[in-house]
């Protein structure tokens, strides 16, 4: 998945970790799950949150083209 690294950092802490673990690195989710100590349904819930405060990001660092999905971006992003 390409995850727009410099968004990253603007991510509350735990979130941007949960997207790199999960998304960036492919962890396994039932392993990151049992290292934080938390059920896998909480684990999913979680990265839900993170994926919305990044698409949030996005759209208000890219405007318009992150909410058609990047497909003729602009922003250089």
């Amino acid at each position: 998945m390409s995850v727009p690294s410099p968004l990253l950092p603007t991510l509350k802490p735990e979130y941007s970790a949960l997207i790199r673990k999960l998304d960036i690195e492919e962890a396994e989710p039932a392993k990151v799950a049992s290292e934080m100590g938390v059920t896998t349904n909480n684990l999913k819930v979680r990265l839900h949150r993170a994926r919305q405060q990044l698409r949030a990001r996005l759209i208000d660092t890219c405007k318009l083209c992150a909410k058609h999905r990047c497909l003729d971006c602009t922003c250089g992003g």
